[in-house]
């Protein structure tokens, strides 16, 4: 291991934020922390990192819209999730978005700073019982589908967008209301992270939901 590895740790409990820093300081790299999002870019726009340790809840926008920004603008730099819920369908998400590996915050210090070691190398790393859900399913769309909150008709609805159709055509094309498709379309937009059908059709895409 070299000294000259930066890591960025991002959590906004300072009781956590320092308990792994100083795990990560003991593996002899060095250690920038931030509390949100908005100090992890502004760290990010000034160094240059090795690892990022990411916790996905936290207080100005959530892990996963950080983690989207991280992997546009940081491709290269790996990313371990470090969460309090390990959710199968989240894991999922995670990993479909580009993150190396994903460990309950609450794990033993020697299996943290084992994840850390792993990833900062190039590897990845999942929890057993993780890996073992994770490796049951099959229908990763289904997965990430359920987690960012897309039921079935959504998902045909998004797919009928996606092919050009207008509101009106794609009522008729499912039998269902021109207002029924407007009120799917106002839970459709946040739940993807977008403001217009442009964007809801093209991170459907990215995200494998059609």
């Amino acid at each position: 291991m070299q000294n000259s590895k930066q890591v960025l740790v991002i959590d906004d409990h300072p009781l956590v934020l320092d308990s792994i820093k100083s795990l990560v300081e003991d593996l002899c790299f060095d250690v920038v922390t931030a509390i949100d999002a908005g100090q992890a870019l502004d760290k990010l726009n000034a160094n240059p990192f090795d690892l990022i340790l990411l916790d996905i809840g936290l207080p100005d926008i959530d892990g996963k819209s950080l983690l989207k920004l991280i992997r546009m603008n940081y491709e290269k730099i790996p990313v371990l999730i470090v969460s309090g819920v390990l959710e199968t369908q989240e894991v999922m998400w995670m990993l479909e978005h580009g993150a190396q590996g994903y460990i309950d915050k609450a794990a033993p210090s020697n299996e943290l700073s084992k994840a850390i070691i792993e990833v900062i190398n190039g590897g990845s790393y999942m929890p057993y019982e993780i890996k073992s859900a994770v490796n049951t399913i099959t229908d990763k769309k289904e997965a990430i589908s359920s987690y960012v909150g897309i039921t079935g008709r959504q998902k045909e609805i998004i797919g009928l967008l996606a092919e050009g159709m207008s509101n009106k055509q794609i009522a008729a094309k499912l039998g269902i209301a021109e207002s029924t498709v407007a009120s799917h379309f106002k839970h459709i937009f946040p739940a993807l992270g977008v403001h217009n059908r442009t964007a809801c059709a093209n991170v459907a895409k990215e995200l494998g939901i059609i």
